[in-house]
């Protein structure tokens, strides 16, 4: 055994209704001999097996399955469900029209007074057909079951309309006014039809949710023109490998990841991160598949396969629910072990009770006996039950994936449920991530158009983030540049750049250089210097003439929407802090703008972990919100991790939540959608709990007709489904989910 490796199947588990579901797949592979580790994601239907290879094979772990009723194919094979939707609804339809028939002959023959054998025949056959014809598939289901020993709704499904079915045929056959058959049959009719529903209504929002993902991957192209033997000739995205050649002509899409290796052109990558305005690429550019091409032609060297694209990444996370289950679903994992158990020993000690009752003359019928058997097996029907959280969750999961906010984790829902300390990255999270101008200050005998002509006119032959900050602010503060003649440029690396604007010797960077170059400091530069250095921005000195003529001062501004989310978050509850990397005096501004709660500065990665760490043994939850490589260990240790989709790929698949928009709204979007689907949660287990765990002990006591018992299951799932999709939107502060951040 030793020496026999262990394999890994994933696949995807089609036939999936709730809870149970999970709770009978792991029962009947760990049965296997050989299969070591079992796990499944409800959410998602995606199983994952563990097995050694030898003692059993793939091909006898999917007949177990199929022999249960479900089926298995490729993870991300087909995310359609179209016919299986179609089908399962067409069944419903006819199941409904025939409980909805009994239900007519049920309430005429209750009005007519006595027995009516043609009207009770004719329900007796309707429910026949219901159960046999449209429900036998899960009657089989519950055969195999009951095989393996394992007790699943299946199982209490068919108990409970075969009792009806039996109840029926003994008023037909004994007395009709003991057992009055309508009633019976109309039971089996209903459990079946419900039964029917609960698969409906589950493989509906799985449907919706792959349709999120259908629309995410349709944004990358099927085929690209690729370099061949000199040639471009276009291939389907699965046939192109890292390191091919892709052009990409204004207008289409781009096929795959890649860096730019020829060309320029504007990329619109709204549709992938979010962000409205074009960003102009050119060679050396890194560009993402889904994204827009809009003015030239770009020759793209591709960096990944269309398996690993960022579009597909993100659809895989979409995918990827796995199995951590705290709070609230911890309880009910518990609740399900002995559910069906307990209702079926619950309704069989009510029978045998009422029997024992009969025997000893304490009572003069059996009939309350059967009423009790049938009843409590009606209320303890655990479609609601079952279905209350599997639907919250994956409801959760598609809301958020709409606004482009994906959970890796069910955890995250009850993570997220309380309020907590929310720590946040600063650069590119908070932040623009890259520097603009601030402050133009000319000194004695310059002014600032001027001063700020002259700079510009020299940074434009420069392509350091610095030299385009300063450019961007020049076109928008002056209208049109004009230059003139530029001579001589020279750029001395890490200090600044040197050249002749229009016969005027002019030179723009860090104080020291200038002095080095022999530019003389007027009076007040230095005290202007540690003024605006003070303020944390970055400085740079402009010299015209052999005379420091003035500075600039730039800075990596928050993002428009950032004080709102930082101000929103606290309304929710959280405590919001920042740990950053850059210094001290740049991080006190912006957590002062910003209006946070406490900040670290000057911090390595391994001690943004250690604060989060420190935090953690205080008692605190904390999340942490990041987009970079630096961000990962921190992202990883904290209780909740949301990365910026627009980060590094590290950052990304070291999260628990990754959101595909750089605007941090987003952050209060997933804390938002987190709580309302928890909240959903815990009031689908409490209308369950309710109604199936209270009126089981009640039905068990004879008091409770079926039909009785049979109305309140109707209501309990009719409050579920309507709680889950109908009722309400998240809300907080009054403002809708719809348009989160006003974009």
């Amino acid at each position: 055994m030793s020496s026999r490796e262990t394999r890994v199947l994933v696949a995807k588990v089609k036939g999936v209704q709730c809870s149970f579901c999970e709770s009978t797949i792991r029962k009947a592979l760990e049965q296997i001999p050989g299969v070591r580790e079992v796990s499944f994601s409800i959410a998602h239907e995606e199983l994952l097996v563990r097995y050694v290879e030898g003692v059993v094979e793939p091909a006898e772990i999917e007949r177990t399955l199929e022999s249960l009723g479900f089926s298995l194919s490729k993870p991300g094979e087909d995310f359609g469900y179209e016919d299986e939707l179609r089908a399962e609804l067409r069944r419903l339809v006819s199941s409904l029209a025939l409980s909805l028939s009994s239900g007519v002959i049920m309430v005429y023959m209750w009005l007519l007074g006595q027995p009516n054998t043609l009207l009770a025949i004719t329900s007796g056959v309707l429910a026949s057909v219901n159960l046999f014809a449209f429900g036998g598939h899960y009657l089989a289901m519950a055969f195999q079951a009951l095989r393996r020993r394992i007790l699943n709704q299946h199982v209490l499904m068919a108990a409970t309309a075969l009792a009806g079915m039996a109840g029926g045929i003994l008023g037909l056959a004994i007395d009709p006014r003991t057992f009055p058959p309508g009633e019976f049959f109309g039971v089996a009719s209903f459990v079946t039809t419900y039964h029917i529903l609960g698969g409906f209504a589950g493989l509906y929002v799985r449907k919706r949710s792959s349709d999120a993902i259908r629309r995410l991957l349709s944004l990358q192209p099927q085929a690209a023109l690729v370099r061949r033997g000199g040639v471009w000739r276009p291939e389907p995205v699965e046939r192109v490998r890292p390191g091919d050649l892709v052009m990409v002509r204004p207008g289409d899409r781009i096929p795959l990841d890649g860096v730019v290796v020829e060309g320029s052109s504007a990329v619109d990558e709204s549709v992938v991160t979010g962000e409205s305005i074009p960003v102009d690429k050119s060679p050396g550019s890194e560009v993402v598949a889904g994204s827009i091409n809009l003015t030239g032609y770009l020759v793209i060297r591709v960096s990944r396969p269309a398996s690993d694209s960022y579009l597909a990444r993100v659809a895989r996370h979409m995918r990827e629910v796995r199995a951590l289950k705290p709070g609230v679903l911890q309880l009910l994992d518990t609740v399900l072990k002995f559910y069906v158990p307990g209702v079926l020993a619950v309704a069989s000690a009510a029978l045998m009770l009422w029997i024992a009752l009969y025997w000893l003359g304490v009572v003069d019928s059996v009939e309350r006996g059967f009423y009790a058997f049938l009843a409590a097996l009606v209320m303890g029907y655990p479609c609601a039950l079952g279905m209350s959280v599997p639907l919250a969750m994956i409801k959760g999961g598609y809301m958020a994936a709409e606004k482009g906010i994906l959970f890796r984790g069910s955890e995250v829902f009850h993570a997220l449920s309380k309020p907590s300390v929310i720590v946040f990255d600063k650069t590119g999270t908070l932040t623009k991530g890259k520097p603009s101008v601030v402050a133009v200050r000319p000194l004695d005998g310059f002014d600032t158009s001027g001063l700020l002509s002259l700079t510009a006119c020299l940074e434009a032959y420069s392509s350091h983030p610095i030299a385009l900050a300063i450019v961007e602010h020049a076109a928008s503060s002056l209208g049109e540049l004009k230059c003139g003649e530029v001579k001589g440029f020279r750029e001395h690396h890490g200090k600044g750049v040197v050249g002749m604007v229009d016969g005027r010797l002019v030179a723009v960077g860090r104080p020291d250089f200038l002095k080095d170059l022999g530019f003389e400091d007027p009076r007040g530069f230095d005290r202007l210097f540690k003024e605006l250095e003070s303020r944390g921005f970055t400085i740079v000195g402009v010299g015209v003439d052999r005379r420091v003529a003035g500075v600039i001062a730039l800075s990596d501004e928050p993002k428009p929407e950032a004080k709102r989310a930082v101000d929103e978050l606290r309304l929710m509850g959280f405590r919001v802090g920042m740990l950053t990397g850059d210094n001290p005096s740049v991080a006190a501004r912006i957590a002062r703008d910003l209006g946070l709660d406490f900040y670290e500065a000057g911090l390595m990665p391994h001690e943004k972990t250690e604060r989060i760490m420190r935090l953690q043994r205080r008692g605190e939850r904390v999340v942490m919100v990041g987009d970079g490589v630096n961000d990962a260990p921190a992202l990883s240790v904290a209780d909740v991790g949301i990365a910026l989709g627009t980060g590094s790929n590290i950052a990304v698949e070291s999260a628990d939540v990754v959101i595909t928009s750089p605007h941090v709204t987003r952050v209060v979007e997933a804390v938002r959608i987190a709580r309302y689907m928890y909240r959903t949660t815990k009031e689908n287990l409490a209308i369950a709990f309710s109604l199936n765990g209270l009126g089981v002990p009640i039905a068990a006591t004879g008091i409770l007709k079926p039909y009785w018992a049979m109305v309140a299951m109707i209501v309990s799932v009719t409050l579920i489904l309507a709680n889950t999709f109908l009722l309400r939107r998240p809300r907080v502060g009054g403002a809708e989910l719809e348009n989160p951040t006003g974009e």
